[in-house]
């Protein structure tokens, strides 16, 4: 269950024998048009700092931005662009007391697909609670949401929802059956969202929506009210199960 799905993991470069490290840090790792793609360098004795933003793939330069660190660090913001490349690198040189030290990093930027606007009550269908996902879709296709449930702050169960999605507002629907609920419901909560637009073609890689909301609290869910019905696994789930059974029997 991944609570950061979208993180940026510092880089970093050793800075000499003096000890010490150059880091960059990113507010996240993909990004969607149009966002600016936010960068924070740090390192002892951190001078002057020169950014090139380029196309991973062909090394091309798209950008250069340049300036002095105050207390150690700088921060630098690249507006978005809606002709970036999908795979971007960010070349970091830094002047630190005197000697020039590099670190790269790289990120995604991709077109829009659609937003995560906010979600609806959440009520009862037979042994299921249903959350209704409302997004703005800006370009058509075949969707695949990703959640993360909670109670409080512990995790409780990963949710995937699938549907094939026009353009304008759309709904889709979350579920999580009764199995994985407590029994007390009033601190419910969906986080850590991921809207992925599956690849239509072989040529097409899957790409990336945004969501304006960080968190949602499930709010008067009646746990009662579900029929505790055994799970029922479709088509997929038993092909993988029977799978995986069949790599244990012939261990």
């Amino acid at each position: 269950m991944k609570t950061k799905p979208n993180q940026f993991f510092p880089v970093s470069s050793p800075v000499g024998e003096q000890g010490g490290e150059l880091t960059v840090s990113l507010s996240k790792y993909r990004y969607v048009y149009p966002q600016a793609i936010e960068l924070t360098v740090s390192a002892p004795n951190l001078g002057k700092v020169v950014v090139t933003l380029s196309d991973t793939d062909t090394k091309k330069s798209l950008k250069t931005q340049s300036g002095v660190a105050c207390q150690n660090e700088l921060a630098m913001i690249f507006k978005g662009e809606e002709d970036y490349p999908r795979n971007l690198q960010l070349l970091v040189e830094a002047d630190i007391a005197g000697k020039i030290v590099p670190v790269v990093a790289q990120i995604h930027y991709m077109p829009p697909s659609a937003t995560l606007t906010g979600f609806e009550n959440a009520y009862t269908r037979n042994e299921n609670m249903i959350v209704p996902a409302n997004l703005t879709v800006i370009k058509s296709g075949f969707y695949r949401l990703r959640a993360n449930l909670y109670s409080g702050t512990s995790p409780l169960a990963h949710l995937v929802a699938k549907a094939r999605l026009n353009e304008g507002s759309q709904q889709i629907d979350f579920k999580a059956h009764w199995s994985v609920l407590p029994k007390q419901t009033n601190d419910l909560r969906l986080r850590d969202f991921v809207i992925e637009r599956m690849s239509p073609s072989p040529g097409e890689l899957n790409s990336f929506g945004e969501s304006e909301i960080s968190e949602f609290t499930i709010d008067d869910f009646a746990y009662d009210s579900l029929q505790q019905l055994p799970y029922q696994a479709n088509k997929q789930e038993m092909q993988s199960l029977e799978f995986l059974q069949g790599l244990a029997a012939g261990q």
